[in-house]
């Protein structure tokens, strides 16, 4: 489906999971399809159809009590994106009135006849009222619009916990039964869980503060240049391909583009992970985000926008985070039952508590109360997005694009490393050790090489036109060429001659044949350099238990001395894309397999492995096939995927383990009355807390 057709949002107001399968739940019975929604980042996208209008997917999200904007939808530009529903405010006003309810709670404890004069239950009750008001009005809403869509969401149970509370307190003022009363109880219920919420909510932005970084590299508004010559202020939206944009120092560039005029330094680290600046001058493609160090130029924009570099990066990691992996989707449908399975464990904790521990009515209304409010199944609604939120926004800033937030889960299971060696492992600048011709004039062989060779993106290729940069003049027009990937080009010049260049079928010595009408006319060898990260990043994978693989259409003799070098387990040689992609599913039988390519004859192979890996300098064709891209074309990145693809995977793992845990241990707690209902409320949200801070934690956590 084309982008044309993507709606994205802002939807302010989801604070966990069953927030965001509401609000999926709603666009669903509307008819969008392809939905995303990240509660983290407030952000939705979906696909509009044609017999439902925008407006009314619209209004589906806003009768859940959220707040929307984008796409054309207004909203209030002073709202405070970080204080959504006026969260903040509700909590000030609820502490104001519930510590005078604590301290009077406490002073019971002090014998003096004063104390009953200051805390008569009438005072009790005016003082809870106007927190019973927020809580009823917030929690209330929530749970009203939830339930109104089929779903039970945590504020359900604090609502009635808080609600049941109250009234059974209002009913004993009415009765003059002070045994019955405990307004303090419902108050700090809610004033406890706001606060929750409030912290929740300011930390879990901080999952996100990498693709937060990125973005703020877009530049929101640039320099364009008139049809009369001047330069006048646009905003970064309004930029069209062919436009010619001033960048200045301290700026960054606003749409991808070719330096038309000056030179300048360029800090692309946020980016690509690169910490040096790079020199840019004349001719030189600039990529949007790179922030200028030193210099002005002068660019024609070639792509702005989502097309732009970082807008498609921005785009990649969005739905990366959006995507599910299969632990979170096991999470998401325990949480999904949670919720009623809490009501009807509520509802029999006061039954056994009523009838067989004989500890009163006050007594088995507090502990069901108490069973209600101390369960989390936000936590385990979080455990999952938080830290894959970070782990996606650790491996942006470090220059590594991944494709899915199920990718992390995928790759930590991989068991083989396949790799393309050309271009992968090695650095792809080629010297011609020997060049020998037959049978024709070296000028007229320097042309047509170099002819073919221009037309082709082939690591090889590259460095066969800077070998023959000054082939001289020939009559010879080469017209049509044809890359046939793994073997050569194919070519026809103005003279109908077919030429081929490529790998020598008949030699074991790695020489590249250049043929007229299938004579050899010259023939030379080709020697490629080994990337210096290669042996250290083989090493690495070798000690981790992994098999390594060689996989390359280059012949024995050079792929055997790369292998040997490198200590790979394994290699295969003179390998054609057809052949590289069936050993590929042979491999994934049996084992999960990552294959790391750059070239066209790897696509295949990359969408096939589990897990595709490319380098930024790669063929676009590769890039859009792998499911993860180191930008800066590192390997030893790889080394940095890797590990932060296990740690994240293991901080998965202990939230998790803390959300569960908690629960079992905290509800048997509040049935038996060990726990009362305004520590539950506190134990609620410090669950929450707990689960961020160890995912925050990704971003300083050392990996392997």
């Amino acid at each position: 489906m084309s982008d044309a057709n993507i709606t994205n949002l802002k939807v302010e107001g989801m604070t966990c999971v069953n927030c965001a399968r509401s609000v999926e739940k709603a666009l669903k019975s509307k008819g969008a399809e392809d939905i995303h929604v990240d509660f983290l980042s407030d952000e939705v996208s979906f696909s509009d159809v044609s017999h439902v209008g925008h407006e009314e997917l619209v209004k589906s999200i806003e009768k859940l009590g959220y707040k929307v904007s984008g796409n054309g939808v207004s909203i209030d530009q002073g709202h405070d994106h970080h204080d959504h529903s006026g969260i903040r405010w509700k909590l000030i006003t609820a502490l104001v009135f519930t510590i005078p309810l604590l301290v009077m709670h406490f002073l019971h404890f002090v014998d003096q006849p004063w104390v009953a004069q200051v805390t008569t239950p009438m005072i009790q009750f005016l003082i809870a009222i106007p927190v019973f008001l927020i809580g009823f009005y917030h929690f209330g809403k929530s749970s009203f619009n939830s339930l109104r869509h089929g779903e039970i969401n945590m504020d359900v149970l604090i609502f009635i916990g808080g609600t049941t509370a109250f009234i059974y307190s209002l009913i004993g003022l009415i009765m003059k039964n002070p045994d019955m009363i405990f307004f303090e109880t419902a108050a700090t219920i809610f004033c406890f869980v706001l606060l929750g919420n409030y912290i929740e909510e300011r930390a879990s932005r901080g999952t996100t503060s990498a693709i937060d970084a990125l973005k703020e590299l877009q530049q929101t508004s640039s320099f364009r240049k008139s049809r009369t010559g001047e330069w006048e202020e646009v905003k970064a939206d309004e930029l069209k391909i062919g436009d010619v944009i001033m960048v200045k120092e301290g700026d960054s560039v606003p749409a991808d583009g070719k330096i038309m005029i000056g030179s300048a330094a360029l800090n692309l680290s946020l980016i690509t992970g690169e910490s040096i600046p790079q020199h840019h001058q004349v001719g030189d493609q600039v990529i949007s985000g790179a922030i200028v160090q030193d210099g002005n130029l002068e660019i024609e924009v070639n792509k702005t926008g989502d097309e732009s570099t970082l807008g498609k990066i921005i785009q990649l990691v969005k739905r990366a985070q959006s995507e599910k992996p299969g632990i979170q989707r096991l999470a998401d449908k325990i949480s999904g039952i949670f919720v009623p399975l809490v009501l009807t464990i509520a509802a029999l904790a006061f039954l056994f508590n009523f009838y067989y521990m004989e500890v009163g009515l006050q007594g088995s209304i507090l502990r069901s109360i108490a069973v209600l409010v101390i369960s989390c199944p936000c936590a385990m609604g979080l455990a999952t997005p938080t830290a894959v939120a970070v782990g996606l926004g650790r491996l942006a800033s470090n220059g590594i694009l991944m494709k899915g937030s199920d990718t992390i889960e995928r790759l930590a299971a991989v068991e083989q490393y396949v790799f393309d060696k050309t271009g992968t492992l090695t650095t792809g600048e080629f010297k011609v050790k020997s060049f020998e011709v037959f049978d024709e004039s070296e000028v007229n062989v320097a042309s047509i090489i170099h002819q073919i060779e221009s037309r082709s993106s082939h690591p090889i290729a590259k460095s066969l036109i800077q070998f023959f940069d000054n082939p001289g003049r020939t009559a010879i027009r080469i017209k049509e060429t044809d890359e046939v990937a793994g073997e050569g080009m194919n070519a026809k010049d103005n003279l109908n001659n077919e030429y081929f260049i490529g790998s020598d079928k008949d030699s074991n010595e790695g020489h590249i044949v250049l043929k007229r009408n299938n004579k050899v006319i010259a023939k030379f060898m080709i020697e490629d350099e080994i990337k210096s990260e290669a042996k250290d990043l083989i090493q690495y994978i070798n000690q981790s238990n992994k098999e390594t693989i060689l996989l390359s259409g280059d012949n024995h003799h050079k792929t055997s001395e790369v292998a040997r070098i490198l200590k790979f387990d394994n290699y295969y040689a003179e390998q054609k894309p057809d052949q590289k992609l069936a050993l590929i599913e042979q491999i994934s039988k049996d084992t999960r397999v990552a294959m790391v390519g750059d070239g066209i004859n790897d696509a295949a192979s990359l969408t096939r492995a589990d897990i595709g890996i490319s380098l930024g300098d790669a063929t676009s064709v590769s890039i859009q096939a792998a499911d993860i891209v180191l930008l800066n074309s590192n390997l030893s990145k790889l080394k940095e995927t890797i590990g932060i693809a296990k740690v994240t995977l293991k901080t998965i793992k202990q939230n998790l383990f803390w959300a569960f845990g908690y629960n079992i241990i905290a509800i048997p707690l509040a049935i038996m009355g060990l726990v009362n209902p305004m520590w539950a409320a506190l134990f609620m949200g410090f669950s929450d807390v707990v689960i961020i801070g160890n995912s925050l934690l990704l971003k300083k956590k050392d990996i392997d």
